[in-house]
């Protein structure tokens, strides 16, 4: 039975994560309409529109999106961590890879801060340090976003018997595996976009 309702909220939680943001945000539905696939995160839509604030309207969806998750989660299941799990993992398969979309989604990064702003704050105040911290140092954000989540990980393996506890680490584990992915898939994209400015004299 546990399975079953493991199930259930894997999937509840995936839908939550698929929700497009141009579903609700009507300013991106022509940009998401110009993608490969239809995909309307905040990397894609800004290479379409090149506006800033794209980044900050998209980021704040795709974290409300993973307040919601977190927020059913524990008030419906309190103190129950698989279903937890089951809950993250659903949340950013369905932002990763979204049925309305061809299953091509964003990083995932904005929903799973979401969610661990309710789950644990403390992780996302550890991971905004170490980004500003190599972000001030490489000035490259995608860089600096890379080495902190994987940074985040090994700080908590190595303090997981004084700060944390081992399903903190069973938990950021798979998520910062898939987010990572999801972002280094995105470093071909600038090292040629890079290229073309330095050809056209731009950078």
């Amino acid at each position: 039975m546990e399975w079953f309702l493991s199930l259930i909220v894997f999937g509840g939680a995936y839908l939550i994560g698929s929700i497009p943001a141009a579903l609700f945000l009507p300013a991106f539905k022509k940009e998401a309409r110009k993608t490969k696939s239809g995909e309307a995160g905040r990397h894609h839509i800004y290479r379409i529109n090149k506006k800033r604030w794209t980044w900050t309207l998209i980021s704040g969806f795709n974290f409300g999106k993973g307040l919601l998750t977190a927020y059913l989660t524990l008030k419906f299941f309190p103190g129950d961590f698989y279903l937890l799990l089951s809950a993250m993992m659903g949340l950013l398969l369905g932002e990763v890879f979204p049925i309305w979309s061809g299953f091509n989604g964003g990083s995932g990064l904005d929903a799973a801060a979401g969610a661990l702003f309710l789950v644990n704050p403390f992780l996302i105040l550890i991971w905004a340090a170490l980004f500003l911290a190599f972000y001030l140092f490489l000035r490259q954000r995608v860089i600096a976003a890379l080495i902190a989540i994987f940074v985040l990980p090994l700080i908590i393996f190595l303090t997981r018997h004084i700060y944390f506890t081992d399903n903190t680490l069973l938990l950021i584990l798979p998520v910062s595996m898939l987010i990572f992915q999801r972002i280094l898939e995105r470093v071909p994209d600038l090292v040629r976009e890079k290229s073309v400015k330095i050809q056209n004299g731009e950078g």
